[in-house]
């Protein structure tokens, strides 16, 4: 650990799984992993390995997480004002709530000290809970005087307990934790100050006064207060210094905008707020700051420890803790607002930390056993409320006036997650050692072309949303893709098994190219899998296709066919842009090879089916609109089987509702919706993708809903 901190010697992990506001007082177990409160459970970090966990405790759900310690093999969790606190068991996975004494315990914060835990109650007949184990009662040290309030704590470098103690006046206890008794006591009438973390050097402690701009200096020998020191850019940057850590003869507090001391009513336990509590000195809502205020007791010099900037928001870092020589700092990405101003949104969780965790180098046997449903689940709806609801994108759509929220192509966390493991991969051996796997015992080139394009087809999401660049890799093991990206994973496989492959750039589409047989045959596999368009067992190259380009449109485009959910935020909005949105929004196939732009019409999404009479019910779908205009009929098959195998109708109307009469009652039908559209001219056997529904017609004094209504 170096005797000074710098951003250099610090690691940043995102966490965009968990989004959350500001973060409380957390601690690290003794296998390196973080533990600190949310409002509905606990968020774990593991330093070893940067990956993060949210663990929901039913026991913690909506209540307030002041602290988070651990202890007893525990994860000890306090609520402020409650009559009890929580202890987290890691092996169990289970919790329970231990009874606290007193008439109305208000606990904040809490240590450890010879081994014991000692818990700060603030109440008016609070005083100082020892804990030995979690099974057995406190024991309970009074404080001095009822309106007396801890303010601040350290263990000191002989192991005594300093506390702070605000209220009529100032005062100093030293509290030794092995004889449970307070050993001094010093107090300094007139002093109205609001102490915060410290630093202890050279007999000295160095006191961050929260809201006066200042270190105020304590003499352990002398029992006095010196002269105060006056710190850099007060009522400029910040207005409140708060907690933080020691590491040599160097001092680290969090700051914030804030701009008044914190004050809390004993009778209530809650904090008093002055009137224009809510701007801090910035002109914004208060906040805590991207960096943390540095003091070396040794040459009396200030500096800032700042968070490295991130392209969607400010990090701001909250609270700090030490274990041994590392360092913790943990906080979030408040994301940008308009103009890039600071919002009032939950962020990505972060944890900045003074030693890199282990890079675990990709895995290829691991890529190919990777379900992609998971990830395509994960995608449904997780744009977050951070997140902006449009993606810009310069050469193709302008900026929208009132966005909201940051636009970003990649969730910078994930993105960053994802360098870290690609730099740490040996690339060569990555492809040497998937591109067997994917292609098993085929022995042909045809053949091996087509498993490597069934796989990429199933194992990448054409992602409308967001994607990074990060070379084929990192595609790959995201999930994550467009054209162009899925070329070069294409390719790096090809290279590895020998096969000769190239770009083939389109209008607005990029495509690879496969030579074997002889020939060139185009290879579109995030669009056509291995079913790549053919003609008597010949598949065609780029120019064949661009000779005839309407031949391809018979083929389906699964991944343009999107599923509302996929295109959809956190909150259920559509997130618009450079997105490649529903199906519609997208040209036929043709268009990328020269033919005259062309769009299909919208999905038909499938509606409740309607009781018109005894014997006849409605089918309904949404109506279905074209780009540019056009003639939109509706092609309705109905099936007896859920394989659909059976068809018991088919109909081609122009109306978006069909009146059908089942032959028989208590029987479940399935069927199916296409629009279908003029470009059935073109090619008789153009591709239109069917949305689906089931029904069942029951009589109508049957309880229960069964489709027809």
């Amino acid at each position: 650990m170096p005797s000074q901190l710098t951003a250099q010697d610090m690691h940043l992990y995102r966490h965009p799984q968990i989004q959350t506001g500001r973060p409380y007082a957390f601690d690290v177990d003794d296998d390196g992993v973080l533990w600190e409160g949310s409002h509905d459970g606990l968020l774990t970090h593991d330093s070893r390995t940067g990956e993060c966990k949210h663990v929901h405790v039913n026991a913690l759900h909506h209540r307030v997480i002041c602290s988070a310690i651990c202890f007893d093999g525990k994860i000890v969790v306090l609520h402020q004002v409650a009559d009890h606190l929580t202890a987290y068991d890691p092996v169990t996975q289970r919790a329970r709530r231990h009874p606290l004494p007193g008439s109305a315990p208000n606990v904040w914060y809490g240590m450890i000290a010879a081994g014991k835990l000692l818990i700060f109650d603030r109440a008016l007949d609070g005083g100082i809970l020892i804990y030995d184990r979690l099974d057995a009662p406190p024991r309970k040290i009074p404080k001095g005087h009822p309106r007396d309030e801890f303010n601040s704590h350290r263990v000191l470098a002989d192991g005594r307990v300093l506390l702070l103690i605000t209220g009529a006046n100032l005062q100093v206890l030293i509290f030794d934790p092995h004889r449970e008794e307070f050993v001094e006591r010093h107090e300094f009438p007139g002093m109205d100050n609001g102490p915060t973390g410290c630093v202890e050097h050279d007999g000295k402690l160095y006191f961050a006064d929260s809201a006066g701009g200042q270190l105020l200096v304590y003499s352990l020998s002398g029992a006095k207060w010196l002269d105060p020191i006056p710190t850099p850019d007060y009522g400029k940057i910040y207005g409140f210094i708060g907690g933080g850590f020691q590491l040599g003869s160097r001092g680290y507090w969090c700051l914030s905008t804030y701009r008044f001391r914190s004050r809390l009513n004993p009778e209530t336990g809650e904090i008093i707020t002055p009137p224009g509590w809510d701007v801090g000195v910035d002109g914004h809502f208060p906040r805590f700051l991207d960096r943390f205020l540095t003091f070396d007791a040794a040459t009396k010099k200030f500096d800032y420890l700042t968070v490295p900037q991130q392209p969607d928001g400010i990090p701001l870092a909250c609270y700090s803790a030490v274990k041994g020589d590392k360092a913790f700092i943990t906080g979030y990405v408040i994301p940008f607002g308009q103009e890039k101003k600071p919002t009032m949104t939950a962020g990505d969780w972060m944890v900045w930390q003074s030693f890199p965790a282990e890079v675990q180098p990709f895995d290829a046997s691991v890529a190919l056993s990777q379900d992609p449903r998971e990830h395509l689940q994960r995608e449904a709806r997780s744009a977050p409320l951070s997140r902006g609801l449009f993606i810009a994108e310069e050469t193709h759509t302008p900026p929208v006036k009132n966005m909201q929220g940051p636009s970003f192509e990649y969730p910078p966390g994930l993105e960053q997650a994802l360098q870290r493991r690609v730099t740490a991969t040996d690339a060569a051996a990555y492809w040497r050692d998937l591109a067997p796997l994917v292609v098993g015992t085929a022995k042909s080139e045809k053949g091996r072309v087509a498993l490597v394009g069934w796989f990429i087809q199933h194992r990448l999401y054409y992602n409308p949303i967001s994607t990074h660049y990060l070379g084929p890799i990192a595609t790959l093991e995201s999930g994550d893709s467009r054209c162009g990206q899925s070329v070069q994973v294409a390719q790096a496989l090809f290279e590895a098994l020998g096969i000769q492959s190239r770009f083939a750039a389109l209008r607005n589409h990029t495509v690879g190219e496969v030579f074997y047989d002889g020939a060139w045959h185009a290879q579109d596999s995030l669009t056509f899998g291995g079913n790549q368009p053919e003609r008597d067992g010949h598949v065609l190259s780029a120019e064949e296709l661009k000779g005839d380009p309407y031949f391809a449109d018979a083929w389906p485009l699964e991944c343009f066919a999107y599923r509302p959910e996929q295109l959809r935020s956190a909150d259920d909005f559509y997130v618009l842009g450079y997105t490649f949105g529903e199906w519609g929004s997208m040209p036929y196939y043709s268009g990328y090879y020269g033919a005259e732009w062309d769009y299909p019409p919208t999905l038909p999404l499938t509606l409740p089916a309607q009781r018109v009479d005894d014997d006849t019910i409605r089918l309904r779908w949404a109506e279905s609109i074209k780009k540019g205009g056009g003639v939109v009929e509706y092609r309705v098959q109905v099936f007896e089987d859920r394989a659909m195998q059976n068809q018991v109708s088919e109909t081609t109307l122009s109306t978006n509702s069909l009146s059908w009469r089942p032959p028989e009652r208590n029987t479940m039908y399935h069927y199916t919706v296409s629009a279908v559209d003029a470009h059935r001219r073109l090619n008789a056997n153009s591709w239109y993708p069917a949305q689906r529904g089931n029904f069942v017609l029951a009589p109508k004094q049957q309880y229960g809903w069964y489709g027809v209504i």
